[in-house]
């Protein structure tokens, strides 16, 4: 999609925890641990981990434990702890808005 300024901005992946109805299969689940899953199921995305500048972590219901789950993810080895991360909390449209946000940035140029 170009913008105003000409940048273009490509999704070149998607990537989303398991789900389940609630309080079923993954009721003693934890946001963080389904989280870790994530980064290892990338492997076939064309561009590598250095390539990273921020982290937008998309959840339908937040924790009172972990109010940033974005942040925990983004902590785990895969990336530096330099990586900014935030979450989003918008019930079923959390992903949409991970997602836009991020194209957002990217087009405003505060992002690369």
């Amino acid at each position: 999609m170009p913008s105003l300024n000409g940048r273009r901005v490509a999704v070149v992946a998607g990537v989303r925890t398991p789900f389940a109805k609630a309080g079923t299969s993954l009721k003693d689940a934890r946001a963080v641990d389904l989280g870790a899953m994530r980064p290892a199921s990338c492997s076939n995305v064309p561009i590598g981990w250095t390539e990273v500048d921020e982290v937008i972590f998309g959840q339908v219901v937040p924790s009172a434990l972990v109010p940033n789950v974005g942040r925990e993810v983004s902590l785990l080895p895969q990336l530096p702890k330099e990586i900014p991360a935030y979450s989003l909390n918008r019930a079923c449209a959390s992903a949409n808005q991970a997602i836009t946000a991020a194209q957002d940035q990217i087009v405003l140029g505060t992002r690369t």
